[in-house]
């Protein structure tokens, strides 16, 4: 395949799926929060949000180190191996996860919502490990991926839409997500065994490879989970110190300059397994790094004259007091499009993943001070101005590795 259709192949995958997870929450949020009621909505919010904490657990360092083995793969029965391996530690992590997150909730919440960490996450968690969306991106065979992918977020609106009238529908609400996505993953899982798993399986093969895989991705994970210091967990922790009102603006406008995430980890995700084939030279990184600037830039201008107007038409005029978050955030956006180009692009494109760890983790570390620093002195609008800074150090940071280490890679 070239690399024109393997980049268009990604993108229309990617582009779907990351387009749909944007576009069915917007439709489903004003519906779903009017409909359970403020307590109801919050506990389905806390579910989700458990759920999708658990994907960092469950990838690992597939999204990276698998796929930049799979770009370098010639045969079937290698990008299979590959498969397997990877397979096996993410079902065991997956395992370790719901465990740890459901005695956490009993911790913590009522029996109810408890039994709710179980029953759904493990589908929806088991569901999003069988879709494998790694080894499909890996492959640039996307098609399956994002016609079963979009199947299941269409169901889940239309369950919402028809079933959902009411606060005792909370797990009616939760199971039209988690139930499509299993189902999704069992069918693309399938596909996946059918054409590059040979029986009989080497179980022994498989353990070595599961372990070496561990070992091969530690850099990686702990680079990619180090930034929630200052990132996923403030926003956590913050809801409990600030009135409902006063969060709620702060998550409109971060939920707002989400659109632009979005499409940034769509291009992130489609030009990866194409820099991950060879080495990185100056040519093609000037141009993922134009094209990021270009459209993020025009994200962030259109944001900047219409985004007031924006939040109040999709929310209503009581969000008007989230500009002031979004403009600041949306300017942060163009340094997240430089530490994707030289991270993503470049470092972990050519396995430096050890100065990936480093960077990530050393600038995390910094940034989460900063961030307590910022908001005890100027409250919910020092996160978004420490969430700027802590966005600057890491593009600092890794286009200074870059500088560092470009003279080593083959240029092509």
């Amino acid at each position: 395949m070239s690399v024109k259709k393997q980049l268009l192949s990604n993108l229309f995958g990617i582009g779907l799926i990351d387009g749909l997870n944007l576009l069915i929450p917007l439709l489903s949020i004003p519906i779903l929060s009017r409909v359970l009621g403020p307590e109801q909505y919050g506990v389905y919010l806390l579910i989700m949000t458990i759920v999708m904490f658990g994907y960092t657990f469950v990838d690992y360092s597939s999204n990276y180190v698998g796929v930049r083995q799979l770009s370098q793969a010639d045969s079937i029965a290698e990008k299979g191996g590959i498969f397997v391996n990877h397979f096996a530690y993410r079902l065991i992590f997956l395992l370790l996860y719901i465990l740890c997150a459901y005695l956490s909730a009993l911790v913590m919440y009522p029996p109810e919502t408890s039994i709710l960490v179980l029953t759904i996450g493990l589908p929806y968690l088991l569901g999003y490990m069988l879709t494998n969306t790694w080894f499909y991106i890996g492959t640039s065979n996307t098609l399956w991926l994002a016609i079963l992918s979009a199947a299941s977020k269409v169901v889940h609106l239309l369950v919402i839409l028809l079933l959902v009238k009411g606060p005792n529908d909370l797990a009616t609400a939760l199971h039209s997500m988690s139930l499509p996505t299993l189902l999704a993953g069992l069918v693309l899982s399938t596909l996946i065994f059918r054409q590059y798993i040979s029986l009989p399986i080497n179980w022994q093969q498989i353990k070595q490879g599961c372990i070496n895989e561990i070992k091969a991705g530690a850099n990686v994970f702990t680079g990619l989970l180090a930034p929630n210091l200052y990132n996923a967990l403030p926003i956590i922790v913050l809801a409990a110190f600030y009135s409902k009102l006063d969060y709620a603006l702060l998550a409109s406008a971060i939920k707002v300059v989400g659109v632009i995430f979005i499409v940034q980890n769509v291009f992130a995700k489609a030009v990866f397994p194409i820099l991950s084939k060879a080495g990185t030279g100056d040519g093609k990184l000037t141009k993922v790094l134009q094209a990021n600037l270009l459209v993020t830039t025009a994200m962030t201008a259109i944001l900047f004259f219409y985004g007031e107007w924006l939040v109040t038409t999709f929310l209503g005029n009581q969000y008007a007091g989230s500009y002031q978050y979004l403009i600041v955030l949306a300017l942060s956006s163009i340094f997240v499009g430089v530490a994707n180009t030289f991270g993503q692009g470049f470092l972990l494109a050519n396995g430096f993943d050890k100065d990936y760890r480093k960077i990530t983790v050393y600038s995390s570390i910094i940034s989460c001070i900063i961030m307590c620093m910022s908001v005890y002195l100027m409250d919910l609008f020092g996160f978004v101005i420490a969430m700027l800074i802590a966005r600057l150090i890491l593009a600092i940071g890794l286009f200074s590795s870059y500088q560092k280490h470009k003279h080593s890679v083959v240029k092509l």
